[in-house]
């Protein structure tokens, strides 16, 4: 009898687990919506080398543009909408990415002082992205692993 009842519950949990076909197209699917984002992650790696080159001259105009590009970067992220995402594990790690996000947005803002103290809250802004993002590449690895994706993963930070 318990040698039935065992058998049965593996049936059942291997029939449940299925082979992961869907989360490996839909996790597929989402890097390639990542990946889009490859221009504007080298415009922000190349933005945080020019604001931190003390002898580089910035003006207002650069922080606005530096902003606005935070601001665009944040917005095509959330166009992502998790309601989209079946596999739970990927929806997750996004809600984070995007909560998390958001607060460069606020980071950025203009304060009203100084060119110099402007510049180093654009800086700040513009790393805390390059830091999420870099947290967020490597949870995504973590599901691409897990889901046994054919090839290496696709994305990684501009250095």
């Amino acid at each position: 009898m318990l040698r039935s009842l065992t058998l049965c519950l593996l049936a059942v949990a291997i029939a449940g687990c299925g082979n992961g076909s869907k989360e490996r197209a839909e996790l597929k699917q989402y890097i390639d919506k990542m990946s889009a984002l490859d221009g504007m992650n080298r415009e922000l790696a190349a933005l945080i080398v020019r604001l931190d080159q003390s002898t580089e001259e910035v003006s207002a105009e650069d922080l606005q543009a530096a902003r606005q590009l935070i601001k665009q970067y944040v917005d095509r992220v959330q166009e992502i909408k998790s309601a989209d995402i079946a596999y739970r594990e990927l929806r997750v790690i996004h809600d984070l990415y995007c909560r998390a996000l958001v607060q460069a947005n606020d980071l950025a803002v203009d304060t009203g002082r100084e060119l110099r103290r402007e510049r180093g809250n654009v800086a700040i802004a513009a790393r805390h992205v390059e830091k999420l993002t870099r947290q967020h590449y490597k949870g995504l690895d973590v599901l691409w692993l897990r889901t046994s994706q054919p090839g290496k993963f696709p994305l990684a930070w501009p250095e």
